[in-house]
């Protein structure tokens, strides 16, 4: 062991023995912060989970092709999408949100006539706009992530 000892240059062991109470110092600096930087990750993970939107519902349901009706109300949309299903549901206001999902073969039919790809929402109403009448039934699920949950009218 001494030999070891004597291997050090003048001052080595310490000089080595302050390399390492700074090196733990700094470590512990270290895990200091990166103790608050996940303290802070999280309560950003926590605002972020409080403020995103929830799927509130969930329905099926059927656009009958009959049943789209030209909208003769002017403004720009009408004039791109000139066609309009207007699906009756209690409880839907203007603030909520429905995202229509279509089954495959809806979604393909949907592409043939131009449907919008997003809904408008109104007063007991969720309406679904087209740039030709489709020549088919579309059917799906509606999801509503704001606003009120709606139920079907009969």
């Amino acid at each position: 062991m001494a030999d070891k000892i004597k291997a050090f240059a003048p001052g080595g062991l310490e000089a080595l023995t302050t390399y390492i109470k700074n090196f733990r110092t700094d470590f512990e600096t270290l895990v200091l912060k990166v103790n608050d930087a996940l303290q802070e990750i999280g309560g950003a993970i926590s605002e972020l989970d409080d403020e995103k939107a929830y799927i509130d519902a969930n329905m099926s349901f059927t656009l009958a092709a009959a049943s789209w009706v030209s909208d003769s109300s002017g403004g720009s949309v009408a004039a791109q999408y000139p066609y309009k299903y207007t699906l009756a549901l209690t409880g839907v206001t203007a603030d909520t949100r429905a995202d229509a999902v279509l089954d495959a073969v809806s979604a393909a039919n949907a592409g043939i006539c131009g449907m919008c790809p997003v809904t408008e929402t109104a007063a007991n109403a969720i309406i679904f706009r087209s740039r030709t009448r489709p020549t088919a039934a579309l059917a799906g699920t509606l999801y509503f992530t704001q606003g009120e949950t709606a139920e079907a009218n009969s």
